[in-house]
């Protein structure tokens, strides 16, 4: 007989509260009892929480609201208690946050979701969640739980009130920062095995807070989807993270204005994007943008859908329900989608599209289609966003990429955002009735015939931005081949004489673009799709002043960004055509040793020239407003029969159609996909946005051409 004694079986779950049927405009509240003798944050002091009611149609006691992160499904539960000492499980992020918010002898009275709800009722949750903008903007106070410390090297480190220090000071560039900025001597500071680090970064207490900020985002609460309007619509929002904690206001201009100085370029978009789209959805609802910008008109349901497109959703739909308590209230009367979880995502998501269309009388919402989405929402035709997958490319479409950007960008006020492709023509639509296939009015412009490569880019979860890691990156061989067809599609003269067979070195000939622009400035504009996010002048805000445009301000930029790539280039091709033209020479030897003798000078020169720009672009980057391109994740095209040059989808092929709809203000690439009932017989399917120099004025659209066009 075994001896062994059996392995213990696992804790049973507690069995679930017996929630009592809400009566409609009632919600719950729980009042967390105090901890009386025992610490507040001593986890073997039992949660005690008693659960209450209030309708809505009175006023409501004063409380605060919950916002944090679930977590994921599989972290460990703890038991709290409940009314009359029932068990009631809770995650361990939520334990710790009630351990936070419990006093030693008073009790508080707070809404949190995952216990005011029940969650196993769908019909609760599909009517509670119509009453979020009233639960969390009428709380006194909106908590924001991210989890516990901060620790860098094993350290706890709140980083906000040094930078609010150095905010204050008005530093605008990291090398005016007083700390230590690490050796002036240049010979040691080039053979320095550590290329990721700057002056700045070489104090190690800053160097800790910098990382700190990093680690900081790294939360997952940063892009829940529900926080959204949580932080958005709260009167007043407190931060915790452990044992600190400061208003949101102190918290987003301390991490904002590291973000202002590039500290988190090398880190992935989504972790400074989705605190800029927060804020802006604070500052919209509060009003308090710019006037006459546009930034202060409320912000469209395709606008919010798009800016936080990043954010995560246990539940896929809450991509879209997530986000209704930030519409306005003529927006939301025109929704058709009702906040039900009874519908499936597709559902959700088809009729989100068909809002957005009817609602902007235009088709905008097309920019953010195509062919990317999760492997388990590919039920979904290409002409609706997969609104749960998490897109890194910027957006080409003025009016959406604007809509993730501040006052401040130059954006506001401007007529690109009028700028449309077909010019001020509306959408004509249809829908067929298992909502399937959408038809709309348009042509054939052209199609791809050259396409260039997708420009990537590696993120680091906790480096610290340095100007040192965006060259590097373009100096691996995929991006500067990438540059250098890019370059080619353009035309772009680099002034590298070309090797002819005659062995003669002459300028080889350029055709011009179409516009009568040189093929530098449809390079740089290409990579910009036209947007300059740069302050027209005068600026309002005199630290930013300047007398040039917009365009040249960025121009300036993108220069200076690209120089390390040109300069390499350049000394490539230097070193590979002057190579040809001694080795296939028919000069005497001796000729050609005093011809290699010259070559290499001027390769050591060139190659010192090299060194030098790096380390002068260095330090002339610290607190540069670098080009703001939208290149990224993209691929360049060009056109078969005008030769159009420009942007589009990663999934773009040769052989793609270029389509102009009514209504749209951007092409739109398109693939053929069968026989459709549309007038020239076929159906398509959407591979992407896209911009094309020289034409997104609706300069060549041809309404006349129209034909109903069928896609899926």
């Amino acid at each position: 007989m075994n001896s062994t004694s059996p392995p213990p079986l696992p804790p049973r779950p507690a069995p679930a509260y017996p929630y009592r049927t809400l009566p409609p405009n009632t919600i719950r509240f729980i009042c967390i009892h105090p901890s009386y003798n025992h610490n507040p944050l001593d986890s073997s002091s039992p949660i005690t929480c008693t659960l209450e009611t209030a309708s809505l149609n009175h006023p409501l006691p004063p409380y605060e609201a919950l916002s944090y992160c679930w977590g994921p499904k599989d972290q460990p539960k703890y038991t709290i208690r409940l009314n009359n000492d029932l068990p009631f499980e809770v995650t361990s992020n939520l334990h710790s946050a009630l351990l936070r918010l419990r006093h030693a002898y008073q009790p508080r009275l707070f809404w949190i979701d995952a216990i005011c709800i029940n969650q196993s009722d769908i019909a609760e949750r599909s009517s509670q969640v119509k009453h979020m903008q009233a639960i969390y903007s009428l709380a006194s106070r909106v908590i924001i739980y991210l989890g516990e410390n901060t620790l860098v090297d094993g350290v706890p480190i709140w980083p906000i009130p040094p930078l609010l220090e150095a905010f204050s000071s008005k530093i605008t560039k990291r090398t005016d920062l007083p700390i230590k900025h690490g050796t002036r001597d240049w010979i040691r500071y080039v053979l320095s095995p550590d290329w990721t680090t700057n002056g700045d970064l070489r104090d190690k207490r800053w160097n800790a807070i910098i990382k700190s900020v990093i680690l900081l985002l790294q939360q997952p609460w940063f892009l829940r989807t529900w926080i959204i309007q949580e932080a958005a619509l709260a009167q007043h929002a407190v931060v915790i993270s452990g044992d600190y904690q400061a208003t949101w206001n102190d918290f987003y201009t301390a991490v904002g204005y590291a973000i202002d100085l590039d500290y988190l370029s090398a880190t992935p978009p989504e972790m400074y994007s989705s605190l800029r789209s927060i804020e802006r959805a604070r500052r919209a609802r509060a009003g308090i943008l710019r006037t006459g910008q546009y930034d202060l008109q409320p912000q469209r349901p395709l606008d919010l859908l798009s800016s936080f497109r990043i954010f995560q959703a246990t539940d896929p739909r809450d991509k879209v329900f997530g986000i209704y308590s930030l519409f306005t209230a003529e927006d939301l009367a025109r929704m058709t989608l009702e906040q039900d979880y009874e519908l499936d995502v597709v559902d959700v998501y088809t009729q989100s599209v068909i809002d957005c269309i009817s609602i902007d009388e235009n088709l905008d919402v097309l920019s953010l289609c195509g062919k990317e989405c999760l492997p388990e929402h590919t039920k979904l035709p290409t002409w609706v966003p997969d609104w749960a997958y998490p897109e890194r490319a910027k957006p080409l479409n003025p009016r959406l990429f604007a809509a993730m950007s501040f006052g401040d960008t130059g954006l506001g006020n401007n007529t690109l955002l009028l700028r449309s492709v077909t010019r001020d023509s509306k959408p004509r639509f249809f829908i067929s009735q298992d909502k399937k296939a959408l038809t709309l009015s348009g042509y054939i412009l052209d199609n791809v015939s050259i396409v260039g490569g997708v420009l990537t880019k590696d993120y680091h979860q906790a480096q610290p931005g340095h100007y040192m890691i965006e060259t590097t990156m373009m100096m691996q061989k995929e991006s500067m081949d990438i540059f250098t067809a890019w370059e080619d599609i353009c035309a772009v003269d680099n002034g590298i004489k070309h090797i002819k067979k005659d062995k003669s070195s002459t300028p080889g000939t350029i055709t011009p673009y179409f516009t009568g622009e040189s093929g530098w400035d449809v390079f740089w504009k290409t990579l910009h799709a036209g947007i300059y996010t740069f302050p027209s002048p005068p600026s309002s805000n005199p630290s930013t002043a300047s007398n040039l445009s917009p365009e040249e301000q960025t121009r300036q930029a993108f220069e200076a960004w690209y120089a390390p790539f040109q300069t390499i280039r350049q000394f490539s091709d230097f070193a590979a055509s002057f190579g040809t033209i001694i080795n296939d020479s028919d000069s005497s030897t001796s000729s050609k040793v005093l011809g290699g003798l010259k070559w290499g000078g001027k390769l050591f020169s060139k190659s010192g020239k090299l060194g030098w720009n790096l380390v002068r672009g260095e330090s002339k980057s610290a607190g540069v407003n670098r080009a703001n391109h939208l290149a990224l994740h993209r691929a360049m095209i060009k056109t078969e029969e005008f030769g159009y040059v420009g942007l589009a989808s990663r999934d773009v092929k040769v052989g793609d159609q270029i389509a102009l709809f009514e209504g749209g203000r951007m092409p739109i690439v398109v693939r053929e996909v069968g026989t459709g009932s549309g007038t020239d017989g076929k159906r398509w399917s959407i591979v992407g946005e896209a911009y094309l120099h020289g034409i997104m004025q609706g300069e060549v659209f041809e309404q006349s051409r129209c034909g109903v066009m069928e896609i899926n």
